[in-house]
């Protein structure tokens, strides 16, 4: 009846022998007890009673016994299939006169799917840059083709369908990979590809690879990568343009009629500041697609050399290949100033006024003792915490001898407490785990290669040994094979202080990293990455104030959500409570959108803005504490007129194949619709439940117990049995 099937009791109790014995007693001794009363009473009253009390009994043993109720229930049903159904704007290109749209309404219209909708319980998905069960609320601006996957196995996951069948033109521009995720889902994928070579001729640029970070007066490349369908022997310029003039071109020659091509172009920047520069095909004739010939980047352009001030009492091996290598880089104007007795004509000082000091972007102050650093607290923590910039301080004798003064100590990430003197020992350094992938510390491609590279590189033969460290500090790395009791020695590590950083090393010498491989014949290539990694990192802003404001990028797609990072906090990087602010957006037509800063967590704000139509942006961000303005900062971002779904239009199988395969389902083109469906199993499924419920440790057992002792007892009562 209903289907269920295979009821049995299985009783959990330790002590089922003992339980049913004592039950059995207590039972009889019940009916003994109501066989004569005094005084006597009706015989019906004595089989109510006797009925109450082994009721009682048997609530109460039924907790005693731990008895599991099970049973299997069978049913039918219908194969349960998800259809994912892509509403990306890459759904509208015509191919073969038919919009790809068009061409999967067609098939939804079918008899083929009319089939499979009379034989499966179908539900149904839009996806594009996220997914919905709602057409309208999707984002046509992008595809996220591994994103929607990846969400709806997780909302599938009380309910698995047996199959899913994906309606795409597999153009994935977004989020994770769908080959990422494919290998991980439990259901089987069944692609459909939408998409089919027309005759229209198009041509998009669909990468950019660049430096980021540029300097003044040097050049550099800028690398894009064009696609094209159905074209042939036709040259294509390229233009790279800045404010709009155009600043480099090149051009490009079509050799066959469906490629993907790379080209170079030069870019020459003048004066330092952030760009937003534009890459642009000018309009070809009959071309589909004009929206995906233009693309906008930003990248930072940096003075063209770097002031750096080298300050040392006694030159040594370390400052002469320090200096060699920083001048040969060709980006570093070095100012070496020799503080000792024996300076010759190289003789100099530390700056006493701020304004000099200010002009050096980066100080290397090398063994210097503590005296020469007397009277310079203000302009130092000035430099550091309002100029921002940056110092690397290299421990040896000198510094060992006397120490550091207090104001220095509060500066540094660790520094000795004693004036142990400097200690002449060999060890190698031990990169922290966390710090892997810092510049300083990343000699190799991957964390075992930069593990092994610092275990292999020549020993260090000095140390200042440094036993306090600062709460606030970060440690880049530690001596290794010290001794056994003082496994956590540092010996390079950093702090910041407002947009500035300090960077210190305990340990020497560096230079003689630039020998492990020469003897193989090979170059200082660990020497130079080290130096590199370190002056780099510290010469470039990476933009850490406590209290600043910037968008997430430069440059975004028509429909990307425009988004503003804030930051609030006090020097010592705590967050500031009750901060508010806003970001403000203003075209050159008076267009404007504003946005709240809203709090994420302890210091840290962002503000999001929907919809910002295609245009040059420039734009106000402010935080105010109680009223008071705390940071206000302007700039500019572009939106472009063409969104992720216009770089690309071109379909892409393998994205659709490889999922498909990889899920356990297979692939098929629009015209082999009719073989997908025909290939699934659409047999009715019969569906066994087993289910067990646990009759005892309830409350209605409890409440059975007290009830049938109570109505016992009250009639005994009234019957004068009490």
């Amino acid at each position: 009846m209903f289907g269920i099937h295979d009821i049995s009791i299985h009783l959990l109790s330790d002590t089922l022998f003992i339980n049913s014995l004592a039950f059995i007693l207590l039972s009889l001794l019940a009916v003994y007890l109501y066989m004569k009363t005094n005084p006597p009473i009706p015989k019906y009253l004595k089989i109510l009673l006797g009925f109450l009390r082994i009721l009682a009994l048997t609530a109460l043993f039924i907790a005693l016994f731990e008895p599991i109720l099970s049973y299997t229930r069978l049913y039918n049903r219908l194969p349960r299939i998800s259809v994912l159904l892509d509403e990306s704007l890459s759904m509208d290109k015509t191919e073969n006169d038919k919009p790809r749209k068009v061409r999967r309404d067609s098939l939804l219209s079918g008899e083929s799917f009319a089939y499979l909708n009379d034989n499966a319980e179908l539900t149904t998905y839009f996806l594009g840059g996220d997914i919905s069960t709602d057409k309208n609320s999707v984002n046509r601006e992008a595809t996220a083709i591994g994103d929607a996957l990846l969400t709806l196995e997780s909302e599938e996951l009380s309910r698995p369908p047996d199959f899913r069948i994906l309606f795409s033109d597999g153009n994935s521009n977004s989020g994770r990979k769908s080959s990422e995720i494919a290998g991980k889902l439990k259901t089987k994928l069944y692609t459909i590809d939408l998409s089919m070579t027309g005759k229209r001729f198009d041509l998009g640029i669909t990468d950019l690879n660049f430096n980021p970070v540029m300097f003044a007066g040097q050049s550099g490349e800028i690398n894009l990568k064009i696609n094209w369908e159905n074209s042939s022997n036709r040259t294509i310029p390229i233009q790279l343009l800045d404010s709009g003039k155009i600043v480099s071109q090149s051009s490009f020659t079509i050799n066959q009629s469906e490629g993907l091509g790379e080209i170079s172009l030069k870019y020459h920047p003048t004066k330092p500041g952030q760009k937003i520069l534009r890459l642009h095909i000018p309009p070809i004739e009959n071309e589909e697609n004009k929206s995906n010939n233009s693309r906008a980047f930003s990248l930072k352009v940096l003075k063209s050399k770097l002031s750096v001030l080298i300050v040392t009492e006694n030159p040594d091996y370390e400052i002469s290949f320090l200096k060699r290598y920083l001048t040969n880089a060709e980006k570093y104007d070095i100012d070496l100033k020799l503080i000792g007795t024996k300076s010759g004509n190289l003789s100099g000082s530390i700056p006493i006024k701020q304004s000099e000091l200010n002009r050096y972007d980066l100080i290397i102050l090398h063994d210097v003792r503590a005296e020469k650093l007397i009277g310079k607290q203000t302009i130092f923590e000035s430099y550091l915490k309002e100029k921002g910039g940056s110092i690397w301080l290299i421990m040896g004798e000198q510094f060992a001898s006397l120490g550091s003064p207090e104001w220095l100590n509060a500066l540094l990430p660790f520094y000795p407490s004693n004036s142990f003197g400097i200690q002449y020992l060999t060890f190698n350094a031990e990169p922290a785990e966390g710090k892997l992938y810092h510049p300083v510390v990343r000699l190799g491609d991957s964390q075992t290669e930069i593990r092994k590279i610092w275990s292999e590189l020549p020993p260090f033969e000095t140390l200042v040994r440094c036993d306090n460290i600062n709460p606030n500090a970060n440690i880049l790395a530690y001596g290794s094979g010290i001794n056994q009791n003082n496994k956590n020695i540092p010996i390079l590590g950093f702090m910041r202080h407002g947009p500035g950083k300090l960077f210190v090393s305990s340990a020497q010498p560096f230079w003689s990293f630039g020998f492990i491989n020469v003897g193989f014949g090979e170059s200082d290539i660990y020497y130079k990455r080290f130096i590199e990694g370190a002056a780099s990192w510290l010469t470039v802003s990476d933009d850490m104030e406590p209290v600043r404001i910037h968008p997430e990028k430069n440059v975004y797609s028509r429909g990307e959500i425009v988004r503003f990072n804030g930051y609030a906090f006090d020097l010592g990087y705590r967050p500031i409570p009750d901060v508010v602010g806003y970001v403000q957006l203003k075209n050159i037509n008076d267009e404007s959108y504003q946005a709240d800063l809203l709090p994420k967590q302890n210091g840290k704000y962002t503000a999001e803005l929907f919809n910002v139509k295609p245009g040059i942006y420039q734009y106000t961000a402010s935080l105010l504490k109680d009223k008071n303005l705390l940071k206000e900062v302007s700039g500019q971002i572009e939106v472009n007129r063409f969104s992720l779904e216009e770089y690309d239009t071109g379909g892409n199988p393998n994205e659709l194949k490889t999922a498909a395969v990889m899920s356990g389902g297979k692939y098929y083109t629009a015209a082999e619709f009719d073989k997908a469906v025909q290939s699934l199993d659409l047999d009715v499924i019969e569906v066994k439940n087993k289910k067990e419920i646990k009759l005892w440790n309830k409350i209605w057992l409890l409440i059975l117990f007290i009830v049938a002792l109570s109505i016992e007892w009250l009639l005994r009562k009234t019957n004068q049995l009490i």
